[in-house]
């Protein structure tokens, strides 16, 4: 079956925010991309992009991926701490 994106972001929120602490940014920083929420036959995908302070930080993601509700991994493309000022 399909989940909305919206129980799936509830879903890794929560996640992000039980872990916070092993992935050293904060959850905030994350914005679910809702074009890389879906099914595919058995499994499910979800992506975050970091955003700080408005302003994208380039190639850095989290995604997750689930098989049959269960999850099997969580990789963290370029993900760091990151801090940025709107203007120069």
């Amino acid at each position: 079956s399909c989940l909305p994106a919206a129980t799936v972001e509830t879903l890794t929120r929560g996640f992000l925010d039980r872990y916070r602490g092993l992935l050293g940014v904060d959850p905030a920083q994350l914005v679910l991309d809702p074009s890389s929420v879906g099914p595919v036959e058995h499994m499910f995908y979800a992506s975050y992009r970091q955003v700080v302070n408005g302003i994208p930080v380039e190639g850095a993601a989290l995604r997750f991926n689930i098989n049959r509700g269960n999850l099997l991994q969580v990789s963290t493309p370029r993900l760091a701490p990151a801090a940025a000022r709107p203007s120069p």
